[in-house]
């Protein structure tokens, strides 16, 4: 092999040493928080569908990313479906495993994730696991209606403290106005979208969410910090019009 090409091959075989040394130190998990309430019942089928194909183009690649998924109602504001697994490694939905229901405590549901994500943060801390990079995407086709445990400015204020930590927080609405609802609960408008009610809608807006986490997954700790509250990066496939 001539000097010059064993040279590319040598930087190539160190630049990816390099990307694999990262990815096993800068984890990112991934904290997908559903609404279950009534409304959703018409988008149930999409919910689930889109929901696969976000697991599915999330397979693979080099780095660590762990996912939980949680749906939320007034029967049970945080039931987990899916606990702390390889993105890789997560099994399809199935339709029984999303059944639309009751009303909509979505305070109580995000007091609840992020009581059980700082658990695993402390847990793993001294477990002396590498630090993860947290990221929480919100989903929901309706507004606050019957938390009982959280209100609205103790849900700010959690947020405002993990943010400053370096968390991402991402919220996406249907039927209502998702910038004003998340700025509301402190969430950046540059990490908000809205999406329609409808299978074409959720299909965009999961495809939204898809490439944000597929960006985040390749980003560096400390470029995920700096652009912690710009999820979206002024792309919404949510929004796009037919």
């Amino acid at each position: 092999m001539p000097k010059s090409e064993k040279s590319k091959a040598n930087q190539s075989h160190t630049s990816e040493q390099l990307r694999a040394n990262r990815a096993a130190d800068e984890p990112l998990n991934i904290w997908y928080l559903l609404d279950r309430s009534g409304s959703m019942q018409p988008l149930r089928e999409a919910v689930v569908h889109e929901t696969n194909t976000l697991l599915g183009e999330q397979r693979g690649g080099a780095d660590e990313c762990r996912i939980t998924i949680a749906q939320f109602d007034s029967q049970d504001p945080f039931e987990v479906i899916v606990d702390d697994e390889a993105i890789g490694d997560v099994k399809p939905l199935l339709a029984a495993d999303y059944e639309p229901r009751g009303a909509t405590p979505l305070y109580d549901a995000i007091g609840a994730l992020i009581g059980r994500a700082d658990r695993r943060i402390r847990e793993r801390k001294a477990a002396g696991l590498a630090e993860e990079d947290q990221m929480v995407v919100i989903f929901t086709d309706g507004l606050e209606n019957a938390s009982t445990d959280y209100d609205r400015a103790s849900i700010v204020k959690l947020l405002e403290e993990r943010k400053a930590q370096g968390w991402t927080v991402a919220y996406l609405g249907a039927n209502q106005d998702a910038y004003a609802q998340s700025r509301r609960l402190g969430v950046d408008s540059r990490s908000a979208s809205n999406f329609d009610a409808s299978a074409v809608g959720v299909a965009r807006a999961s495809r939204s969410v898809s490439r944000g986490i597929s960006s985040r997954r390749q980003m560096s700790r400390v470029k995920r910090r700096r652009e912690n509250e710009d999820f979206f990066q002024g792309v919404r496939e949510g929004e796009d019009e037919e």
